[in-house]
């Protein structure tokens, strides 16, 4: 069953809990999703988005088409195919929760942190059913890992780089979703239990970059379904809660980079405007604040390095892709 519902952008899904030390766990418990449903549809925000993180979504309406992430609830574990791509192989959430989120990471996935001084600490990450049962059986469009002898050295894998003002902020992190490099038959693997990530080592970040890897490449690209399921994101918010105490000094802006969607947060009142800079100082652009915040569509900006400004006096700068 397909489940879609309009959402704006003040839509919030997931459940946040706080914890001792400013520690924040983002879920995604909110819709009371059936065993059998899904949201592919963000509606016209293009984003599920709650007050720490936000998880792009793209869907067309014509061709039913989505990319970024979706929210599941989805329990099949049997069924191959495309026509299972909402369903963890883990049958359900991490530690006992019943949703998730769903990424098709058609060349990246964004996970976007729209808080100055968010430090993501870890999440929770399994395969989807979809790619699950690709890897290990084989398909029409992907090769059975290991071969036919089982001696071949597949992977598949995912990269995870963190970003703050448009730059990398520290070495990537590597998660495999496979692996069948060893010299040991008995140490290859295909993930089907939900795994802890450590993120510590990306520290403060505006955004994180997921894209994917596979031994299995053909001439349009890889050939292994590439479909990620990711719950229970932890973040500290040490830093942004003592930032908080300040008046603030700077927006909020993401995703940063961006390709299309630009958020921004961090005005004084809906009295002010968002002004947009070209590094020359030439304005470029003018666009009104609701709620206490912005929404440009920057689909028409030339690509560049580009500064914001609140009309309260407030600044920021942003990457365009």
């Amino acid at each position: 069953m397909r489940r879609i519902v309009q959402f704006g952008i003040q839509s919030f899904f997931l459940l946040s809990t706080i914890a001792v030390g400013g520690q924040v766990v983002e879920s995604f418990e909110g819709f009371g999703l059936s065993a059998t449903e899904f949201l592919n549809n963000a509606g016209a925000s293009g984003t599920f988005a709650s007050d720490y993180i936000a998880l792009p979504n793209s869907f067309n309406e014509e061709f039913q088409f989505w990319s970024g992430w979706s929210i599941s609830a989805a329990t099949d574990t049997e069924t191959p195919g495309f026509t299972n791509q909402y369903s963890a192989i883990a049958g359900g959430g991490a530690n006992g929760t019943s949703s998730y989120a769903v990424s098709f990471v058609g060349g990246e996935s964004l996970i976007a942190f729209p808080n100055k001084g968010s430090q993501p600490q870890s999440m929770m990450v399994t395969n989807s059913t979809y790619a699950y049962l690709s890897m290990a059986q084989g398909d029409a469009f992907a090769k059975r890992f290991g071969g036919e002898d089982g001696t071949d050295p597949d992977f598949f894998k995912m990269i995870i780089k963190g970003y703050l003002n448009g730059f990398q902020n520290s070495d990537s992190i590597e998660v495999y979703l496979a692996d069948y490099r060893s010299d040991n038959p008995a140490e290859d693997y295909i993930l089907s239990e939900w795994i802890n990530v450590d993120l510590s080592s990306l520290q403060e970040v505006d955004s994180i970059k997921i894209t994917m890897q596979s031994s299995d490449v053909g001439a349009f690209g890889i050939n292994t379904p590439l479909y990620i399921c990711i719950d229970e994101v932890e973040i500290d918010l040490t830093t942004l809660l003592a930032a908080a105490k300040a008046a603030p000094s700077e927006l909020s802006i993401f995703p940063n980079p961006t390709q299309r969607e630009l958020y921004v947060r961090g005005f004084k009142s809906d009295n002010e405007r968002l002004e947009i800079y070209d590094q020359s100082g030439r304005l470029i652009s003018s666009h009104p604040v609701r709620f206490l915040q912005a929404q440009v569509d920057l689909i028409d900006l030339p690509t560049g390095r580009y500064f914001v400004r609140s009309t309260g006096g407030i600044r920021g700068k942003f990457v365009k892709l």
